[in-house]
Parts: C-alpha cells; structure tokens; sequence
C-alpha cells in the first residue's frame, strides 16, 4: 500500500514538492487557497519544471475537516513560518501519535512551535533550497533547482522518510537526502535566506541582480558575517561556506524573485522575524551584536507596517 501523505500549505513550494511525492508513486492530499485548490481539482496541478514538465490529478482541498479520511503516514508542513502555529493546531485534531510531521519551512524555532501543541509528534526536519513560484491557480513553476535534506529532530526511526526520499530520486530525478546533523542545514539555509531575502525585497531585484552590484554583494556578505559569528558561538559547523554557497543560489535562482520580494509586491506579511530577525535574537542572547541584520529586519517591517497598517 502506498504511503498517504498530507501536504499542510500548497503554496508554491507546497504544491511542487507535492507534484513530484504524487509523481514518485505516493497519495498524496494537498490543503492550499481556495483558487489553487479549484483550478487542481478541475485541471489537476501543472508542473513546470526543467526535470520535467507534467499535469497530474492530486486531490485538494481548504480545510483539513473536507477530507473524509484524515488518517496520513507523514504530514509535510509548508505554511509561512508565522502561520506554523495555526497549522499545528489544524493539524493536531487528526494526528495519532503514529504519523511523522515534517517541517518544510524557513527559519529557526518552528520545531518548539509545532511540539508546543502537537506534543507526541515524530518530529523531522526538513530544508529545501529549490526555489518556485505560482505562475496562477493550479500552475506552480520550478525556477530554480536546489536540494532537498531530512534530518530527525524527535523520531525514533527515518525508514518512511527514507523510502520517501529515495523513491523521489528513483521515480523524478529531485534529489534528497537524510543527514543526522540537520540543525547545520537549517543554519547554512538561514544565512542564504537572511543574505538573498531582505536585500532582493527592499531593491526589488531578482536573485541574480543582486550579484550585479558589488554594493549589495558587500551588504550581503556583512548579514553572513553577523550570523556566522553566532554559529561559531553557538558551536555549530555549518556543512559549506555560506558566502560561496549564497552566490552559487543566487545564480542558479537568478531569474527568481525570493520568496519575501513576492510578499511585498502581494502586500502580505513576511518571515522576516524567522530569517533576520531570528539572527538578531540569537546574536543577542549570545551577547554578540548584529546592526546589519537588525537594520534589514525594521526595514521591512517598515513595508509591513505601510501597507499592513500596523503602525
């Protein structure tokens, strides 16, 4: 029997990653917006991607209450990391104990979020750096390519993560792995987040403009600096060089508009407090200062406040 997966926020990484677990072979359920949800269900969801281009027919749906069986071996959660809590508590009306919870978002401390309310639940890390958009409802586009990591935080057995990972291998080509030292991948994430993210939404540039100005190259560099010397404090040994690393997913997404530019253009809130943000909280805690990164977070949360009102 298949395994049944449940992919909590179709957004647009939500829906790719959900369009390539259907591919490999498994059942999967998405809960995305209502537009995505009625354009898939009436079209089936497109993938555009340079693995593969490809239609499927993939159940979804708005509310976790739709589905007549709610019952999943692996739950993905793939909501902006502010909604994580609400997502948990959605999803906490149908776990067991049994199924495992993946977290595939950005930034730090979503794992307490998610034990704080789903308190037995088998608890995995996950980190991907392939970056897509929704190009409109039932079409999500993969513009850049990237990897994808699993690593336990509170799970006494990987073997479901395992086979989802090597089937995705076999089945679409998207690589993944499992690592043990997940919180290495979450850090070196988090730098290229805090370096691409604010920069590209507050010039309006796409990842591989920023690469064209050796100004922003310098401010970028200065957010890794800041945040590098929080992991050196906090004894963590980051998996490669973040600067090289943060170049390298800048021009393999250079035709990408991040994730947080997106938000701003669409006028929604971003996760700022969970990349940059998140630096200065942990430099601060570690007596350790971090101007750049503060400066970047109150700058948007300057374009929040304009047109969130929140001033």
């Amino acid at each position: 029997m298949s395994l049944r997966l449940l992919i909590f926020g179709a957004g647009a990484i939500g829906s790719l990653i959900g369009g390539f677990l259907k591919k490999a072979g498994f059942d999967v359920v998405l809960i995305g917006r209502e537009k995505h949800v009625r354009a898939i269900n009436e079209n089936g969801l497109r993938v555009i991607s340079p693995l593969e281009n490809f239609t499927i027919k993939i159940d979804a749906f708005t509310s976790i209450d739709e589905i007549n069986e709610p019952s999943f071996d692996v739950i993905f959660i793939t909501v902006k990391a502010y909604d994580t809590k609400t997502a948990s508590q959605e999803i906490n009306k149908i776990v067991n104990g049994d199924e495992y919870i993946v977290t595939l978002q950005n930034g730090l401390g979503l794992e307490d979020i998610i034990r704080a309310i789903i308190r037995d639940a088998l608890l995995i890390r996950g980190v991907i750096s392939h970056a897509a958009m929704l190009r409109e409802p039932g079409v999500v586009e993969h513009t850049g390519l990237g990897d994808l990591i699993f690593g336990p935080v509170r799970a006494p057995s990987m073997g479901i993560i395992k086979e989802i990972a090597e089937k995705l291998e076999e089945e679409t080509k998207m690589s993944a792995k499992i690592v043990n030292n997940i919180r290495s991948y979450v850090w070196l994430k988090l730098l290229i987040n805090a370096a691409i993210n604010p920069i590209g939404a507050i010039t309006g540039l796409k990842n591989g403009q920023l690469l064209e100005h050796e100004e922003l190259k310098t401010l970028m560099k200065n957010v890794i600096y800041e945040g590098l010397a929080v992991t050196r404090k906090l004894g963590i040994t980051l998996p490669s060089d973040p600067l090289s690393k943060t170049f390298e997913v800048a021009q393999k997404t250079a035709n990408n508009k991040c994730s947080m530019l997106q938000d701003i253009e669409k006028r929604r809130k971003t996760e700022i407090d969970y990349i940059n943000g998140a630096i200065v909280y942990q430099a601060i805690l570690n007596n350790l200062a971090a101007p750049v990164n503060d400066t970047l977070t109150k700058l948007i949360k300057g374009f929040e406040a304009t047109y969130l009102k929140t001033y």
